[in-house]
């Protein structure tokens, strides 16, 4: 196996498959990978050297983040240069895909000799989800991840749809 296609994250895509223009982006995810033994500098380092190109590397260097904080944020690299190269359908490996972030601190894309996809990104502890979207397709595209937990009858009621309720109430019994 090349080593441009190893990927890190899984394609959950087809989990969207509601999602109006869904067919023109790429969700991906990482969820309990490395844990704990991306707290050690060491092993975050050697992931940051596979991931990272130069730039991003001292970008990373400089941020100084605790090793909880900094798993995070390699993992959230990860994901969402792995669904750039799917979107894309890059034949590249992970450091070709330049993350850099904006004014506000969101992501944004940069490729050589290729059209960036939009993008959004979210990752907490040990958890990363990223979704790149067509560009001309999308002005932005948007993702969160939050752990599951009951949520107040009211919140459900006056902020989802009867389908999405549906697919609550499913999830709460699964």
């Amino acid at each position: 196996k090349s080593t441009r296609s190893v990927a890190c994250s899984r394609d959950i895509s087809e989990s969207f498959r509601g999602v109006p223009e869904i067919g023109h982006c790429v969700v991906s995810e990482i969820s309990n990978i490395g844990g704990p033994i991306l707290l050690n500098r060491l092993w975050s380092q050697a992931l940051a050297h596979l991931l990272l190109d130069r730039q991003e590397r001292r970008d990373f260097a400089l941020r100084k983040l605790p090793p909880s904080a900094a798993a995070s944020w390699l993992l959230g690299r990860a994901v969402v240069k792995d669904a750039v190269r799917l979107q894309a359908a890059l034949d590249c490996c992970m450091a070709d895909v330049r993350v850099i972030n904006g004014s506000e601190g969101e992501p944004h894309i940069e490729l050589v000799g290729g059209t960036a996809p939009v993008v959004s990104l979210a990752h907490k502890d040990y958890m990363a989800v990223a979704v790149a979207g067509e560009t001309g397709k999308f002005r932005g595209v948007g993702i969160d991840v939050e752990p599951l937990g009951k949520m107040e009858p009211g919140l459900v009621a006056d902020a989802f749809t009867a389908e999405e309720r549906a697919l609550i109430e499913a999830a709460a019994q699964g």
